[in-house]
C-alpha cells in the first residue's frame, strides 16, 4: 500500500512539474520584418487582433508614414494645380508663403498646409491638425510578455500604463485608433512590446 501512495505520489508530482514547465512557442518572425520592426518605435494603428489560452495573442498592425510632396513640386505650384494623395484631392484656388510653408485653399475652401521635412520634402496638415500619412504596409505580430499598453491621450496628465485587456476594450469601444495618435513599439523578434495612445484633438 505504502508503494502504491509512494507511487501516486511520485506520478501526481511529475504531472504539477510538466505542467509548471508547459510553455507556448511561438514561430520566428519573418527575415524581411526585422530590420524594419526590431526594436523600433514606428507609427501604426491596431486594425484588429486575436487571443490564445494565455489571453491577447497577436495585433493586426497597420504602418504609416507622412506622405511627401517633392520640394521641386511644391515650388512650382500655381493656382489650378492639384495636389493628390491617399484619400486627398485638393484642387488649388490659391497660395499663400511665409516663412514655415504653404498654406493652400482649396475650391471649396478647405485648407491644407505643406511644411518643410527635415529632408526638405513637403508633408501635409490640414486645417484640423490631420497629418495626410501614406499606409506603408499591414503586419501580424506577437504580444511580447510584458505587453503594456501606455494610455497617453489625456495631455494635461501622466501617461497611464494599462494591460492587454485595456487594449482590446479601447479597440472594441469608439475610441479612434489613427496613426495621430498611436505608436507601437517592438522587440529584436518584432513582437510588440508596447502600444502608446497620444493625445490628439479627435481622441
Amino acid at each position: 500500500m505504502k508503494k502504491m501512495i509512494a507511487l501516486l505520489c511520485a506520478v501526481l508530482l511529475l504531472s504539477v512539474s510538466c505542467a509548471a514547465m508547459a510553455q507556448t512557442v511561438y514561430t520566428l518572425p519573418a527575415e524581411m520584418l526585422r530590420p524594419l520592426l526590431a526594436g523600433k518605435t514606428l507609427t501604426a494603428t491596431v486594425n484588429g487582433y486575436t487571443t490564445n489560452s494565455n489571453g491577447l495573442a497577436t495585433l493586426y498592425i497597420s504602418l504609416f508614414e507622412k506622405a511627401h510632396f517633392a520640394a521641386e513640386d511644391v515650388k512650382a505650384l500655381q493656382p489650378g494645380d492639384t495636389l493628390f494623395g491617399t484619400g486627398m484631392e485638393l484642387k488649388i484656388k490659391a497660395i499663400e508663403a511665409d516663412e514655415t510653408g504653404y498654406a493652400l485653399t482649396g475650391e471649396w475652401d478647405e485648407v491644407k498646409y505643406l511644411y518643410p521635412d527635415e529632408n526638405g520634402d513637403y508633408y501635409m496638415v490640414d486645417d484640423t491638425e490631420h497629418t495626410l500619412w501614406l499606409n506603408a504596409f499591414q503586419v501580424e505580430c506577437y504580444i511580447a510578455d510584458g505587453f503594456e499598453f501606455v494610455d497617453a491621450s489625456d495631455e494635461e496628465a501622466e501617461p497611464v500604463v494599462r494591460t492587454a485587456e485595456d487594449l482590446i476594450a479601447a479597440y472594441d469601444s469608439p475610441k479612434p485608433f489613427l496613426p495621430d495618435n498611436m505608436q507601437i513599439t517592438f522587440d529584436d523578434n518584432c513582437r510588440v512590446v508596447r502600444v502608446t495612445y497620444l493625445y490628439s484633438p479627435w481622441n
